[in-house]
């Protein structure tokens, strides 16, 4: 794995949530520009045929509460990148679920695959 040694503070200690082979103080990032961020385990929804898919995980700096980074890219509208603090992603979490119970989605309807 590549050394940052010199270009930032080296980490010893990794958030349990922080997956080190994703983590921007071991692996470089890929624009000079970006910071190095403890990155954790990617979770993807959707579909980018039919509408649209949705990438979460946490990132983290040292000494710093974890972020929820919320990746969305569409066919039709390109991409875009949410970095919510811990409070915004329980609140749209929230309203994610508000949003399913208006329209009477239960969990019982899912199938294993995610379709309902």
């Amino acid at each position: 794995m590549a050394n940052n040694a010199g270009r930032w503070p080296q980490v010893v200690d990794h958030p349990s949530w922080c997956v080190q082979e994703r983590c921007g103080y071991v692996v470089p990032p890929r624009l000079t520009s970006m910071l190095p961020w403890h990155r954790g385990v990617l979770c993807r929804a959707g579909n980018l045929r039919f509408g649209g898919i949705a990438v979460t995980h946490l990132i983290g700096t040292i000494n710093e509460p974890p972020l929820v980074a919320v990746h969305t890219v569409s066919r039709a509208c390109g991409h875009g990148l949410a970095e919510l603090r811990l409070v915004e992603a329980w609140q749209l979490a929230r309203h994610l679920d508000a949003l399913l119970t208006q329209a009477g989605f239960t969990a019982q309807e899912v199938a294993d695959d995610g379709r309902r």
